[in-house]
């Protein structure tokens, strides 16, 4: 009940919540890569397009051109190293100072 909030129900809301954005992040991952909305094998760009702004913008709260540009970066050169700038390799691999994936990635 709303007037006598327990740890449970916090608990159980953080959960459903947590399973919402994991659910949300999935299908906005099929949607960009134009899985969803398809006739006879061809995808329905605006379609897919108009989705992925639903479940990327409103339900996980990212810019879904923002990770359509990251993730096909990411597909063009996967678990590769970038340097300088980091534009030249992985940015889904690109988590410095907080985690090193290699020695000479902790090194540089």
């Amino acid at each position: 009940c709303a007037s006598y909030p327990t740890a449970l129900g916090f608990v159980t809301g953080a959960v459903l919540l947590g399973l919402f954005w994991q659910q949300s992040g999935w299908l906005c991952h099929d949607i960009s890569h134009n899985q969803m909305a398809q006739e006879d094998g061809q995808p329905f760009s605006w379609w897919n397009t108009t989705l992925g702004l639903i479940t990327g913008n409103l339900s996980q709260g990212f810019s879904v051109k923002w990770w359509k540009d990251k993730h096909n970066r990411h597909h063009a050169v996967p678990n590769v190293h970038g340097s300088g700038n980091g534009l030249n390799g992985d940015p889904d691999i690109d988590t410095m100072p907080l985690l090193a994936w290699s020695i000479k990635m902790a090194e540089t």
